[in-house]
Order: C-alpha cells, then structure tokens, then sequence
C-alpha cells in the first residue's frame, strides 16, 4: 500500500497517484483527504472522479485504514 497526501489534490496528488497506479498495479494507491488540500473545488471533483476511475482508494482520516 502507498499512502499519499499533499498540496494540490486536483494536480500534484492526483500526478503522483495516477502514475504510481500505472507503474505498479499490484500495489493500492490510498489518496488520505485529511492530509491533502486542492487549489478548486471544480478541479478537486474531477480529479477524485478520474482517480476512482483508476483504482485509486480515497479515506478520509487514517483511522479508515483498518476498514480497508
């Protein structure tokens, strides 16, 4: 499992999750929400659309860790 967080959600994050997911696909990609911050809220919806599309495991503090 690879856990990410960060500044801009809806660019840097969603970059840096989307090519993990693509050069390791055995390997799930958990993008934490308490720990990321988007420049809009436009672009933040249309990144986590493109990223569940992908695989790509959305929590919203790291106590959801346990459920996944």
């Amino acid at each position: 499992d690879i856990i990410l967080g960060g500044l801009a959600l809806d660019y840097c994050v969603k970059e840096t999750a989307l090519q993990i997911r693509n050069a390791f696909v055995c390997i799930r990609v958990i993008v934490n929400l308490a720990a990321c911050r988007s420049v809009a809220k436009e672009s933040e919806e249309k990144a986590i659309i493109e990223m569940e599309n992908q695989g790509i495991i959305f929590i919203k503090s790291c106590d959801e860790l346990e459920l996944i």
